[in-house]
């Protein structure tokens, strides 16, 4: 199995988290992450999610520290199975900073970036318990606390 390091970043606004929406280019699979993606060689996380964010969204990442928490799951991808190590943020957009015309370098298999209702959570990001509950978690870590209603 291969091991694949990411940086990713959480976004909330309101009572919504922003998530991307991608499908496996082989699969066709649906997923949804927050933004981010793999952290290149001689780069850090942080490095890394800025980019990341900047190509996915077209946003200026403002993080509010350089803490994180590493998630660890297996996750398929193009028929080939990855031990993911994930570096999650929790960031700001920088709204002044933010030019619509920006050109963002989306890859064929990133469908759409959308705010989605925290109370739906569970339903985007349910294909993967760790990713889950490490979201959950860093959201009461930051006293982003909210109440499921199903």
């Amino acid at each position: 199995m291969k091991t694949k390091h990411r940086a990713t970043c959480l976004f909330i606004y309101e009572n919504s988290i922003l998530l991307i929406k991608m499908q496996d280019p082989i699969s066709k699979i649906i997923y949804w992450y927050p933004p981010g993606g793999k952290i290149e060689q001689n780069e850090t996380a942080v490095e890394t999610v800025k980019r990341e964010v900047r190509e996915e969204t077209g946003f200026e990442l403002q993080l509010l520290n350089e803490d994180y928490v590493i998630t660890e799951y297996e996750s398929e991808w193009c028929n080939d199975i990855y031990w993911c190590i994930n570096y999650t943020f929790v960031g700001t957009i920088r709204i002044p900073d933010f030019d619509p015309a920006c050109e963002t370098n989306k890859r064929i298999y990133e469908l759409e970036t959308q705010w989605v209702d925290l109370k739906y959570l569970k339903f985007f990001l349910g294909f993967n318990k760790e990713l889950l509950e490490s979201t959950l978690k860093i959201l009461a870590q930051y006293k982003l606390e909210f109440v499921f209603k199903y």
